[in-house]
């Protein structure tokens, strides 16, 4: 087993709700620290922030429902609407299935 077949198996064994608090945390922990080596070593380290945002982002808001495979945080406006938008909130069960995310 490789090292990336370890790290793919441990992902996976991560909770849904586990995984997009962790990142968020990570992108508001990684946004003050480069914040402040910014300002206080070099400016350069503000080029950071935006592929900190980036590649974390996308490892949480890309996330899926594992029966009817649709994006979590994919939610309707409001219930039985057909306006579909990206929610910041992850909701208890999935809004196409019915399945538990936790």
């Amino acid at each position: 087993m490789g090292r990336w077949a370890l790290n793919q198996f441990s992902i996976k064994l991560m909770k849904l709700r586990h995984k997009y608090w962790f990142a968020n945390i990570t992108i508001f922990i990684g946004v003050i620290i480069e914040s402040l080596l910014a300002g206080y070593i070099s400016w350069l380290f503000v080029l950071c922030v935006l592929p900190t945002i980036i590649i974390v982002g996308r490892y949480a808001y890309f996330d899926k429902c594992v029966i009817c495979n649709k994006y979590v945080l994919e939610n309707p406006l409001y219930e039985g609407s057909k306006i579909w938008l990206w929610t910041p909130w992850l909701p208890k069960k999935c809004t196409k299935c019915g399945n538990a995310l936790d």
